[in-house]
This record gives structure tokens, C-alpha cells and sequence, in this order.
């Protein structure tokens, strides 16, 4: 059965839905933290909890297995989609790795070692595997969730 046009549109607007509200969520849970907002949170930082990649591919392949159940589609997506969330949880090691090693050459560059190294250089990390399942859960409750009332 091919993807016709309303369920198309059901399967984006449930993706996209998930990831906006994963980033809310995201918001909500770090000024319950840190009691002050952070809106970079919203558009410039990454990663957290949830994760908004994994929210919307989560929702996404939910989708589709509504639409299409277990077909050849259904599975070519969730394999690209695996692929893809298992990149995210390298790029956060690669990531992590790489901006302590800047943080620590910040750190030197403040003590005058270096001068040509700009002193606000901080890392920026991908998602932790809880922060992963987290968001593909709240990927798949809200494409189930969307599903029922349009």
C-alpha cells in the first residue's frame, strides 16, 4: 500500500510535532534544573533530554508502521533511522572527547600559554542513550496520540 496524501501529511506533522515538543520539553526540564530559562535550548544547544532527532525519526517510523505495517518501506526506514540514532551516540563520544581537549586548551590559553586560542571555546556534545530512548518514546506516543484524533 502506497502513502497516500492525508497519511503523508499525518506521518510529517506527527514528526515534527515530536521534535517541537521534545524541544519544549527540553526547555521545561532544564529551568525546572536550573531554575532560570535558557532559550538557547530552543535553536543554538545540543542535545538533552530528550533528544529531538530521536522524537522525530521515533515518530516517524511509528508512522509509517501505521500506515504501511511491516513492509519493505517500513523496514528501509527504520534501518537508515538505526543507523542514524547510532550516529548520534558516536558523534556525542567523538564530540565529547574532542571539546574536553578544547576546553583544556581554553583552560591553558587563560593561563597565558596561549594567546591565539579564544578563551570562550566550550564542547558540545550529541545525546546520551537515555536521552535517545527518551525521545524515541515521546516519538512514538505522540505519532500513536496523533494518529487517533486527526
Amino acid at each position: 500500500m502506497a502513502l497516500a496524501s492525508i497519511d503523508g501529511i499525518k506521518l510529517f506533522v506527527s514528526a515534527l510535532f515530536a521534535s517541537v515538543a521534545s524541544n519544549i520539553l527540553k526547555f521545561i526540564l532544564d529551568y525546572a534544573k536550573n531554575k532560570k530559562p535558557n532559550l538557547k535550548l530552543l535553536y543554538k544547544e545540543y542535545g538533552g533530554m530528550p533528544s529531538g532527532h530521536s522524537a522525530f525519526l521515533g515518530a516517524m517510523i511509528t508512522s509509517l508502521y501505521i500506515i504501511e505495517g511491516l513492509s519493505t518501506l517500513f523496514f528501509a526506514i527504520t534501518a537508515i533511522s538505526v543507523l542514524f540514532i547510532v550516529d548520534l551516540m558516536a558523534v556525542r563520544w567523538f564530540h565529547g572527547t574532542q571539546g574536553r581537549l578544547i576546553e583544556q586548551t581554553s583552560k591553558m590559553a587563560e593561563n597565558g600559554h596561549n594567546d591565539f586560542v579564544d578563551k570562550n571555546l566550550r564542547a558540545l556534545a550529541g545525546h546520551k542513550l537515555t536521552e535517545i530512548i527518551a525521545g524515541l518514546i515521546l516519538g512514538i506516543f505522540i505519532s500513536f496520540l496523533m494518529f487517533r484524533i486527526i
